[in-house]
């Protein structure tokens, strides 16, 4: 059985290559909040297992800001092939998508759907500690800046599809989780619905409300831009302010752990690296 986790690992290789080649910059690291441990997990450039404290993490964002670019270090410098970090920080909440054979009541109301048709399931049961679901989470993630905040729903229907080499992105929909309707209850079911596979106007339900299907490559040309190292700080730091807003003083104080265990699992992080040709005579 196809799972989340499972089809965040199968797609996220691919990803990372294709972010890498469009920005034309080589990949370093990638890093996730891990609600388990107190860092961030995530694999180098060589696909070994890596992690890093989250104030470790900062503090290298930090120094990066910091650094004085003296005339010393510049004539020491001069012919040396120097290099530039940048990072891309991104929301994709992986999801399972259903196909659905048989007609109910979970359908889109006064919409022309026939089955079969193509749907996934939103969580909206609050997390004990946040107070808040997934989906409001993200929601509110929506209102910094520079974070992508997407739904990605994975039209993969059988288990070996997983073995697909080369990977497909095409079969990965990203749905805008800004464009979600805002009085949704709690005690109703929520779905994303598609028509179709390509379906380009899929709809949130249960009272239908039209929205957009992009593949990765419409994400490339008009949403997704590397940040530079102060860029990625402010970002972290926005989105724990907003992680925290429902959590009181007291609990926050108990709390033992950094903030960035209570970070969606969704959260990732990419660090990448450019070379920088100073050939210029001393």
């Amino acid at each position: 059985m196809i799972n989340e986790a499972l089809l965040e690992m199968h797609f996220h290789k691919s990803l990372i290559d294709l972010f890498a080649e469009t920005f034309g910059v080589n990949f370093l690291k990638i890093l996730k909040p891990s609600q388990q441990q107190e860092c961030y997990v995530g694999f180098d450039q060589g696909w070994v297992n890596t992690s890093e404290k989250p104030q470790s993490f900062l503090n290298s964002l930090g120094q990066q800001l910091t650094e004085l670019d003296t005339e010393d270090k510049k004539i020491a410098n001069k012919t040396e092939t120097k290099t530039e970090k940048f990072y891309l920080g991104y929301f994709f909440q992986f999801k399972i998508v259903d196909t659905i054979t048989r007609r109910s009541k979970h359908m889109p109301e006064g919409k022309d759907y026939t089955v079969p048709y193509y749907r996934t399931e939103l969580y909206l049961s609050p997390n004990p500690t946040t107070q808040i679901s997934q989906h409001e989470t993200l929601l509110r993630l929506c209102s910094i800046p520079n974070a992508m905040v997407y739904y990605a729903c994975g039209m993969l229907f059988d288990i070996s599809e997983l073995y697909e080499n080369p990977v497909d992105l095409g079969k990965l929909r990203f749905i805008d989780v800004a464009t979600a309707p805002t009085d949704w209850t709690t005690n109703s079911r929520h779905f994303i619905t598609f028509q179709t596979r390509n379906d380009a106007n899929p709809f949130w339900c249960s009272k239908p409300q039209i929205t957009k299907s992009d593949k990765i490559n419409d994400l490339l040309t008009n949403k997704i831009k590397l940040l530079s190292a102060e860029e990625m700080r402010d970002l972290i730091l926005e989105i724990r302010k907003v992680i925290t807003a429902n959590i009181s003083k007291k609990a926050l104080s108990e709390n033992e752990a950094p903030i960035e265990t209570l970070f969606p699992s969704s959260f990732t992080i990419i660090e990448f690296e450019r070379k920088i040709e100073d050939d210029s005579p001393i």
